[in-house]
């Protein structure tokens, strides 16, 4: 056991079981809305069937959600969740999917060197991403993907050892179609990021965020406070962002001075220097001359504005309003 290891155990253990275990909490698979929804609510009736207890269904609950994380769709289809659809992009490449099942079956047919390691890694890397309350989370597979990368590589050394084999005219042929294969797919990629990801996730991901920030940074000293709602939607004013985050960052704002003046962090209220992210209630703020406001077509309905008072629009690349810069 090294000294980094020994070192990370107490904090691991607080993590879990001590006082900073909140964002534990936070997303534990116990917190997770499909187990309340169709596991708790659905199947558990007090009376009626005393072996269904909520401690006797998570198990299984969670056993399904591992194994999600062996799907071919998480792995090679949508597993970055990057579209609408269910065609985008995976974890690993399609064009790598050959190349694993040949190195999973040269790993346990050869014994490949350490390839006990290999699995073991493939088969515990996915429990923690299993154990919270996403279906799937691209970004907690990370653990898994060196091992994946390296049971693909020993695939792709087999596959090549195999086609140099083979006669010339064949070699030709299938490196020719598996090189256009790979073309189709790495266009397809271009695509899902090009255009179909800023068209279908641009809300999910703050799109109009930076450029309203920068709005409020640069027309700053002409207001005595700049108000921004957290709360956004196209569909629904329910998508929660941290607006603070964008404008400590894009302003360059100095850390010894956020860290050293007065500050006011409360439930859905933050306040610093000009800078308030607090929810807009345009009845009572309409009356607040000399300050800017910042908030989706929710918060800052269009029929209630008068003309004039928008100074600016933010549009999703999908050409829906996202955001208005008002001021009264």
């Amino acid at each position: 056991m090294t000294l980094a290891t020994i070192f990370s155990l107490p904090l691991l253990f607080m993590s879990i079981f001590g006082q900073a275990n909140t964002r534990v909490g936070m997303v534990f698979l116990t917190q997770d809305i499909e187990y309340t929804r169709y596991v708790i609510l659905d199947h558990i009736r007090p009376g009626l069937n005393p072996l269904a207890s909520e401690n006797l269904l998570l198990p299984f609950f969670w056993i399904k959600r591992y194994l999600t994380y062996y799907q071919s769709g998480f792995l090679f289809f949508n597993g970055l969740n990057m579209t609408q659809g269910n065609l985008g992009l995976g974890v690993l490449y399609l064009f790598e999917l050959p190349f694993l099942v040949v190195g999973f079956i040269k790993l346990i047919r050869d014994k490949v060197s350490n390839y006990q390691f290999f699995l073991t890694w493939i088969g515990l890397g996915f429990i923690p991403a299993s154990l919270t309350n996403n279906v799937t989370d691209a970004g907690r597979s990370l653990l898994v993907v060196p091992a994946l990368m390296a049971v693909i590589s020993v695939g792709l050394i087999a596959c090549f050892e195999w086609l140099k084999r083979q006669t010339r005219v064949k070699r030709f042929g299938i490196s020719i179609f598996y090189i256009i294969f790979i073309l189709i797919i790495l266009t397809q990629t271009f695509l899902v990021f090009a255009v179909h990801f800023p068209q279908d996730k641009g809300e999910a991901f703050m799109e109009g965020t930076k450029e309203s920030v920068l709005y409020a940074i640069s027309h700053k000293d002409q207001y005595s406070e700049v108000v921004y709602d957290p709360k956004r939607g196209t569909e629904a004013g329910d998508v929660v962002s941290i607006p603070h985050m964008y404008i400590l960052f894009y302003s360059k704002y100095d850390p010894a001075t956020y860290q050293q003046e007065v500050k006011n962090f409360k439930q859905d209220f933050v306040h610093f220097d000009k800078y308030t992210i607090r929810a807009i209630n345009w009845a009572y703020d309409r009356k607040k001359i000399g300050v800017l406001f910042i908030g989706s077509p929710w918060s800052l309905e269009e029929k209630d504005l008068k003309s004039g008072q928008i100074l600016d629009k933010i549009y999703l690349a999908n050409g829906k309003l996202a955001l208005l810069i008002v001021t009264p």
